[in-house]
């Protein structure tokens, strides 16, 4: 009997010691190596959108989420009828134009649901936009890089990761306030930073201008 309990008692010492040991390596274990989900990541695209192809107004196939070949990807997101989307073609033009040359590739992404090709073809026309011009009726472009303001753009990576989100620069102080000249080039400098292969200066700026539909909102979305 003695012997029995004198084992038993042995028993539960070598488990309490394993229990404890393994207590202390959980406690001391890095946080990051006990983490199972990190915080949410708000720059990285679905690998499975990368392969979403939308017909531009010329006809032609493209990729704007996978553009492997080149620096970096400028969607820029507008409404035709949205006076502070128009305001900025202008500039919009001359930052496809100039930075074109440099291997990186712009779109102009149009997310108003109910925009026919007709009147899509019309507008880009008259505000002369010369890059490649699509159509996003279905808003998932919008759904993937997380804008909600026209106009807004969102640069990423030649992997598709998001580096930037926001203004194009500051021209517009507020609805109805309108400087007589931008004096802080966001985007401009976060095309600059990239080529130059720094951080860019910030991820995330706050955009003026017209909402764009949600897609949940949107009876025609999948």
């Amino acid at each position: 009997m003695a012997s029995r309990i004198h084992d038993f008692t042995v028993t539960c010492l070598i488990a309490c010691s394993v229990l404890a040991a393994g207590l202390v390596t959980a406690a001391t274990e890095p946080a990051d190596s006990r983490r199972t989900s990190a915080s949410p990541e708000t720059t990285s695209l679905q690998t499975t959108s990368s392969s979403l192809q939308f017909t531009d107004l010329e006809g032609r196939i493209q990729t704007p989420l996978s553009q492997p070949d080149q620096k970096a990807t400028i969607l820029f997101f507008v409404l035709p009828d949205c006076p502070i989307s128009n305001a900025y073609a202008p500039e919009i033009k001359r930052i496809a134009t100039e930075y074109r040359q440099r291997k990186i590739v712009s779109f102009v992404v149009y997310v108003d649901p109910d925009l026919t090709i007709d009147a899509a073809r019309k507008h880009a026309k008259d505000y002369g936009y010369e890059c490649p011009v699509i159509c996003d009726p279905s808003l998932k472009l919008v759904q993937q890089t997380g804008v909600t303001i026209a106009p807004e753009v969102a640069v990423l990576d030649s992997n598709g990761k998001r580096l930037y989100r926001g203004r194009i620069d500051n021209l517009y102080a507020g609805l109805g306030k309108r400087r007589p000249q931008a004096t802080e080039h966001d985007l401009r400098n976060t095309l600059d930073a990239i080529l130059e292969g720094k951080p860019v200066p910030n991820e995330t700026t706050r955009s003026i201008g017209c909402f764009i539909p949600k897609p949940e909102l949107n009876k025609s979305a999948p």
